[in-house]
């Protein structure tokens, strides 16, 4: 059996796509205690609360793979843009990885991993060069690929980079499987049946652009049309919904990526026009989208539980709601036995901030296969 030890662990949605293939997790780490929490519950109770600046070698036990998926808020497109700067900002938590590695390397080399896997948001590809630089100082090859949920059996547009090391002394080049691109599923497939009456709020964003209904849902956007037709089923990002200069966009058969920036609303229903969907509300320039709920969500991300988040619109009642967090984490391909034991705002913020359960999976098998290689050539 192959072991991993799992930095920056969060709710465990990285790990358990491992577990599923045939991993057992020897050490995970995340700072948040909720996380800890839901890790423990859900997944298994050899997680520890820790700072990983902290950490030093003697904290780890051997193994085959480290994954880390290290703080994005620094990089991403919705976050502070701060950038990947060695022990300054969350995202040059990355080096703190290196570091460790460093240790390992030099005080007990036999225990150094065949594999590492960073996962991060697309915001880290102008720095492939600078991670491609630290993980050959530490003694590993660098291969990457961009994946995104929604080719992986989620309703959910969400593309991810995922960085391999390859110890340097493994001949064997690491190479990666394309991902399906014929299926997408429904994200009406992902939606509880009856929401409670506490994820309803009232949208005034969301109300104006009901206002201009007509053949389907009409969206205003800057572009030579004018605005665009959500049909059945999709999704609105409702952000500055009266702009006369913001490009609208309705997504078919899928949602974005559910980030902290971003506010979208499902539809329900519309008793004479019958739409349902969700908008995507987002203060940055790939605002006012609406998305099929026959098709995808858009990104995840840790807002859930706050007014820049995910909501589903009801028009029946002239009223928005929330995704729920069981919907958050349908989206993000966890179990339904995974249990919530946070506080909602806790369960979005572990749900956003999760690697995609089955992109996890998908990974974790590839990686297998290599390992199951080495194995046989060494045998």
């Amino acid at each position: 059996m192959y072991t991993v030890n799992s930095f920056f662990c969060g709710g465990g949605g990285f790990d358990l796509g491992f577990i599923q293939a045939g991993y057992k997790v020897v050490g995970a780490w995340d700072f948040d205690k909720y996380a800890v929490e839901s890790y423990a519950h859900n997944i298994g109770k050899n997680v520890k609360q820790a700072d990983v600046s902290k950490m030093t070698w003697r904290d780890l036990q051997k193994a085959n793979v480290w994954l880390f998926g290290f703080p994005c808020q620094d990089i991403s497109i919705s976050g502070l843009k701060a950038g990947m700067i060695k022990g300054v900002t969350r995202s040059g938590l990355f080096y703190e990885i290196m570091r460790l590695l460093d240790e390992v390397r030099n005080a007990a080399p036999g225990s150094l991993p065949e594999i590492i896997l960073a996962e991060n948001v697309k915001g880290v590809k102008k720095y492939l060069p600078t991670i491609e630089e630290e993980y050959a100082k530490v003694g590993y090859k660098m291969y990457y690929t961009l994946y995104n949920s929604k080719f992986q059996g989620v309703a959910q547009n969400r593309e991810r980079y995922f960085i391999i090391g390859v110890r340097e002394d493994i001949e064997k080049e690491f190479e990666f499987s394309p991902q399906q691109q014929e299926f997408v599923p429904k994200l009406k497939d992902f939606l509880v049946d009856h929401a409670e009456e506490k994820f309803y709020i009232e949208d005034i964003k969301a109300l104006h652009i009901l206002e201009e209904a007509q053949e389907g849902l009409r969206v205003k956007q800057a572009t030579k049309k004018g605005y665009d037709v959500a049909v059945e089923g999709d999704m609105i990002n409702v952000t500055r919904p009266t702009s006369k200069t913001r490009r609208g966009r309705v997504g078919k058969q899928i949602a974005q990526t559910l980030l902290t920036g971003h506010e979208q609303v499902v539809v329900e229903s519309l008793p004479s026009i019958n739409v349902i969907g969700m908008l995507d509300i987002n203060g940055h320039d790939n605002i006012r989208r609406v998305y099929d709920v026959d098709g995808l969500s858009p990104t995840l991300n840790t807002g859930g539980g706050g007014n820049r988040q995910p909501k589903i619109l009801d028009y029946s009642r002239l009223k928005v709601r929330k995704l729920t967090p069981r919907e958050f984490a349908r989206l993000q391909g966890f179990p339904e036995s995974y249990e919530q034991i946070v506080s909602n705002v806790q369960f979005y913020k572990q749900m956003g901030n999760a690697v995609t359960v089955p992109v996890a999976n998908f990974l974790a098998e590839q990686v297998k296969q290599y390992l199951d290689y080495l194995d046989m050539c060494s045998n």
